[in-house]
């Protein structure tokens, strides 16, 4: 006998790039899923946080979601597990859980301990086929002070570099011990994770404030209670061990930056019954990219070829892929950015981002002149701030620029919100 599990993580439904809405890839995602998991009987599916972006996500995000766990509970057997990650709201997730239940979707959404030391009965569920059990335990994202403020906490080692992080584990080794009582061989526990894990890497998307209070969590506190641990919060594929211990994050299924180079994968755990044992079995498969996400640097010179050599590779299965367009310049020219977006719009890419930068043998360009100023950028007006405040070095750097025109992106799809007369809080 075996049994099938796919570790997923990171939604981030309703998620955009810049003002660009990504809700038509998320959805082609989760056909993809949805079908492979009915093609493949897959037993179990496991989300480790991160199924929404934002605590109120739009109505369009909430649809996508329950549209596919309707899908997993009527045209398969597979069973769902979530838990809530930091962009989610516990209590909107959890909100419809009794009702979701019937559909074989278990949501964990908020920590909840019956006393300091014992983690409520609904952060565990046990699996049991003929001799063997599975044990899942769900531990949705939370913020240190959810475990330092309980009482009978043990003493701080004063000594530590960090008596928080060493409290806290503490403490959830004294969870998991109570949860988890002795392991036989015929168990096989898994752990639901959204935190940061001791050795981790970014992929450049995720947001990362520790406002958790929690550094990383330490790979040792694990291997005595679980087999495996599917952790979401990192959007690159990494895997780590701690003894016969897997630790894995999944990562997220989309790229949500444009210079995120990392393929994105789904991970099937595969557990074969043998000799009153298990055999476990990890894969990362591949999923189909959708849309080409691009960052491209062009010049007056070369524009035209480079725009024409991404049509040109354009797969027709795919959706219009989302650009970013570098455009280098010796001094502002807003008639050929104009000419630029032309030939996009001309070749149906609506989604691009397209801003100006100035070669870096040149000097930032000269202060205009009052009647000059509609023939620049905002873009190019931030250039002109930034050497005028900054004279010692009138480059600006490249982080800088692009919060910049992040900022410039919210501010104006909060203008179109508001000429709208509704508000967005996707």
């Amino acid at each position: 006998m075996s049994l099938k599990i796919i570790h997923t993580s990171d939604w981030h439904l309703g998620k955009k790039l810049f003002k660009i809405d990504r809700l038509s890839e998320q959805k082609l995602f989760l056909e993809w899923l949805g079908d492979f998991i009915i093609s493949d009987s897959i037993d179990i599916l496991l989300v480790s946080g991160d199924v929404f972006d934002s605590p109120t996500p739009s109505n369009e995000s909430v649809k996508l979601y329950f549209d596919f766990l309707k899908k997993l509970s009527i045209k398969s057997k597979c069973m769902t597990y979530i838990i809530a990650g930091n962009h989610d709201s516990g209590k909107f997730l959890e909100a419809p859980k009794e009702i979701l239940k019937d559909l074989k979707v278990t949501i964990c959404g908020k920590l909840a301990l019956t006393d300091p030391t014992n983690l409520s009965t609904e952060h565990k569920t046990t699996l049991r086929y003929d001799d063997f059990e599975i044990n899942l335990v769900l531990i949705p994202y939370f913020r240190s002070h959810e475990i330092l403020s309980l009482n009978s906490l043990p003493v701080h080692d004063q000594d530590g570099p960090d008596p928080d992080n060493h409290c806290i584990h503490n403490r959830f080794d004294q969870l998991f011990k109570n949860l988890l009582p002795g392991k036989s061989p015929n168990q096989y526990n898994i752990l639901l994770l959204h935190h940061l894990l001791e050795g981790y890497e970014l992929s450049g998307s995720e947001q990362i404030i520790h406002l958790s209070g929690i550094d990383g969590f330490k790979k040792k506190l694990f291997a005595p209670y679980f087999d495996y641990v599917a952790l979401g919060h990192i959007h690159k594929t990494m895997n780590f061990s701690s003894g016969p211990c897997q630790i894995c994050y999944c990562g997220a299924p989309l790229k949500y930056r444009f210079d995120e180079t990392n393929q994105k994968h789904i991970t099937l755990l595969t557990l074969d019954f043998k000799d009153q044992t298990f055999q476990p079995k990890k894969e990362h498969l591949l999923i189909p990219s959708f849309r080409d996400i691009l960052s491209l640097k062009i010049s007056p010179c070369d524009y035209e070829d480079v725009i024409g050599q991404v049509i040109k590779n354009q797969a027709p299965s795919k959706l219009p892929p989302l650009i970013e367009a570098k455009l280098m310049l010796d001094l502002p020219n807003a008639q050929l950015t104009q000419t630029i977006k032309d030939l996009l719009l001309k070749n149906n890419i609506e989604d691009f981002i397209l801003y100006t930068d100035f070669n870096q043998s040149m000097n930032a360009p000269a202060t205009p002149t009052l009647s000059e100023f509609n023939d620049y950028e905002l873009t190019d007006l931030f250039h002109l701030f930034y050497k005028e405040k900054f004279s010692q070095t009138p480059l600006v750097d490249v982080n800088i620029l692009e919060s910049f025109k992040e900022l410039l992106s919210q501010t104006h799809h909060h203008q179109n919100n508001n000429d709208n007369d509704a508000q967005d809080f996707s």
